[in-house]
C-alpha cells in the first residue's frame, strides 16, 4: 500500500487510522482486510489530509472513513456533497460564540470564578449552534478569549 500524503509528518496520522479504524471494521465485520477494504491508499491519504488541514473533524473524519471503505468514493467528493466541510471563518465561528454566551451572565461569571468544567458547557452550545461544523479547535480558543 503507497500512500501519498502532503507531507511526511502525517504518516503518523495514518498509521493511527490503519491501526484503528480498519482493525476496528475488520473486528466488528468478522471478516478480512481483503473483503473490508475498497477505499484505496490514496483516498486514506485524502481522508488524513482533509483532517489534518482542518477540514473536517475527526468526528466527521471517522464517519467518512467508514462510509468510504464500503463505497470506495472519492472523500472530498462525498464531504462536499454531504456538506460535511468544518467552518474555520474566524468571524463566522466568533458569531457562533456569541450567540452561545448572549444571556448566559451568571454562567459566565461562575466560570470565571473558577467554575471551569462549565467550558465544555459553552463549548457544547457553540457547537449546536453551528450543526457540530465549527472548528473545535477555533471554538475553544475564541472562548478563552471571550471569557478571560
Amino acid at each position: 500500500m503507497q500512500l501519498s500524503v502532503k507531507d511526511k509528518e502525517r504518516y503518523k496520522l495514518v498509521c493511527n487510522w490503519i491501526l484503528t479504524e480498519i482493525l476496528k471494521i475488520l473486528s466488528d465485520k468478522k471478516i478480512s482486510i481483503n473483503q473490508a477494504i475498497t477505499i484505496s491508499s490514496k483516498g486514506i491519504a485524502e481522508i488524513v489530509d482533509l483532517f489534518a488541514d482542518e477540514k473536517i473533524s475527526s468526528k466527521i473524519a471517522k464517519e467518512v472513513f467508514a462510509h468510504l471503505v464500503q463505497t470506495g468514493e472519492s472523500p472530498l467528493q462525498y464531504v462536499e456533497s454531504k456538506n460535511l466541510l468544518q467552518i474555520s471563518d474566524e468571524q463566522i465561528i466568533a458569531e457562533f460564540v456569541n450567540s452561545a454566551l448572549n444571556g448566559e451572565s451568571e454562567n459566565i461569571e461562575k466560570y470565571r470564578a473558577g467554575k471551569s468544567n462549565l467550558m465544555g458547557y459553552f463549548i457544547s452550545k457553540v457547537m449546536k449552534i453551528s450543526n457540530g461544523k465549527a472548528n473545535p479547535r477555533m471554538v475553544n480558543d475564541l472562548l478563552n478569549q471571550q471569557l478571560m
